[in-house]
């Protein structure tokens, strides 16, 4: 254990605790988007009610009054807001994103482990999380990141429900995190999150051709306390359901809703894959001047949501060796793992492509529909499902070498997840070094085509200097 926690689990502590310290210490604070423009004004607006003892239905400094405590955006009735009665509002503003930046690695590889994952694949998965483009563009968004944290804690408490030792714990939990999910600020976080959990359990409960379900469960057993658990967060939660009930009629988005043509404003390009090898290729969102963002054709001509979706080039290589879902592979003990994780990549990229995605598009036509203004939102599954790939392909990279002097060398996934992770590497080395020897030794092709993708109201020294950025 020891060995443990000094060789996997330290150093992405020590960084996240670099990151948190300033904050933590109140030297510094986040600011970006939605932070300081919309979220500390309501959290002020909050700590003022609550330091007079009032319920914060309204926030009086809004447009002549907005709602308060019936806006899930506002996280009003989030545990942590006791911090707001005992330090200041930009305080404990900041302490929400870095105990949930904390807090998220535990909760993935509390996942990873329920789905079967040694302890240092498990902890893995959760590095490729925490320190994904997805996870840490959430310390822009006070009322995404902490559904971002707590979704894969929501999906191990529910596996949990299928281990009959384990469900007298598991079911307080489930309502727990239920509860905190629906409380966390944005409800979509919290349907994928547990849509993440059910398929998770009843792919745990599948009962494959010539085999049935593990000893002592039953599916009544699990489903029937699972929704009484469900039903429990609901409860808890409920001064915040009843209240945004009640101001939703009255609500912009409530009473006329949105075109479909800003139902989908924030849906994710394929283009914008290039990225997953170069991050901010299309520039820095957080930026003005040199280096700053011009890809807006590639975003659908807004901004970018999130401001990365890069994964990192290792976590590319970890997936490739984490191999192809395969059903019938009873010798692979992760196979119940593999298939949900590409199973929750696919679906959210389904979704997550919104107009770019033809087949889709009937989910914006729903009555409700046209209010999912993001699709990008569901790249969560996305995430998770990568990261858990992560875990996986790193767990097949330790067994690799016995699996390679075994007598039977093709003796399932292991052999080979070793020569897909060299391959993917190096194709991602020899990519990279040509594009590099492109961009250093041939400007005269490499200039005008940057010239031809970066918009004309940017000079050309802005082009000459991205050229070298990218470089």
């Amino acid at each position: 254990m020891k060995r443990f926690s000094l060789l996997y689990g330290a150093p992405l502590l020590l960084l996240l605790a670099g990151i948190a310290l300033p904050l933590a210490r109140g030297g510094e604070t986040l600011f970006l988007r939605d932070t300081f423009n919309a979220h500390l004004p309501m959290k002020w607006a909050e700590a003022e009610a609550l330091h007079r003892g009032t319920i914060p239905l309204i926030d009086p400094w809004r447009a002549g009054g907005q709602p308060l405590a019936g806006n899930p955006n506002a996280v009003p009735f989030y545990p942590d807001n006791v911090l707001y009665l005992i330090a200041s509002a930009v305080w404990a503003l900041n302490a929400h994103f870095w105990l949930h930046l904390l807090l998220a690695p535990f909760a993935f590889a509390w996942m990873a482990r329920s789905l079967g994952l040694r302890r240092e694949a498990a902890w893995a998965g959760a590095v490729c999380y925490t320190l994904s483009g997805f996870f840490l563009s959430h310390l822009s968004f006070y009322n995404l990141i902490a559904g971002a944290a707590l979704a894969p804690a929501l999906v191990a408490a529910g596996l949990a429900l299928a281990v009959r030792e384990q469900r007298r714990w598991a079911l307080p939990a489930v309502a727990l995190l239920w509860a905190l999910l629906l409380l966390g600020g944005d409800p979509l976080m919290a349907l994928l999150a547990l849509l993440l959990a059910a398929s998770a359990l009843v792919l745990r409960l599948r009962r494959p051709p010539g085999r049935s379900v593990p000893t002592g469960v039953s599916r009544p057993a699990v489903f029937l306390p699972g929704f009484a658990a469900l039903a429990a967060g609901t409860l808890l939660s409920a001064p915040q359901i009843v209240e945004f009930v009640r101001i939703l009629p009255l609500s912009f988005r409530g009473h006329w809703g949105y075109t479909s043509a800003v139902a989908t404003v924030a849906s994710w390009d394929p283009r914008q894959a290039a990225e997953w090898l170069v991050p901010f290729l299309f520039g820095r969102p957080d930026l003005l001047g040199p280096g700053s963002f011009w890809g807006s054709r590639f975003f659908t001509d807004v901004p970018p949501y999130y401001l990365s979706l890069y994964p990192g080039l290792l976590a590319l290589a970890l997936i490739a060796a984490a191999g192809r879902p395969k059903w019938r592979d009873a010798k692979d003990p992760a196979c119940t793992a593999v298939l949900w994780a590409w199973g929750a990549i696919a679906a959210g990229l389904f979704f997550a492509l919104g107009r770019f995605n033809p087949l889709g598009s009937w989910l914006f036509a729903l009555p409700g529909g046209s209010s999912l203004r993001y699709p990008v939102k569901l790249w969560l599954p996305v995430a998770v499902g990568s990261a858990l790939l992560c875990g996986i392909g790193f767990e097949r990279l330790l067994a690799a070498p016995h699996a390679a002097h075994a007598a039977d060398a093709d003796q399932g996934p292991n052999a080979a997840a070793g020569r897909r992770f060299r391959r993917t590497l190096l194709g991602l080395a020899l990519v990279l070094l040509a594009l590099w020897v492109f961009l250093t030794f041939l400007p005269a092709f490499s200039y005008p085509w940057l010239r031809h993708l970066i918009p004309e109201g940017f000079t050309d020294a802005f082009v000459a200097n991205e050229r070298r950025r990218w470089a």
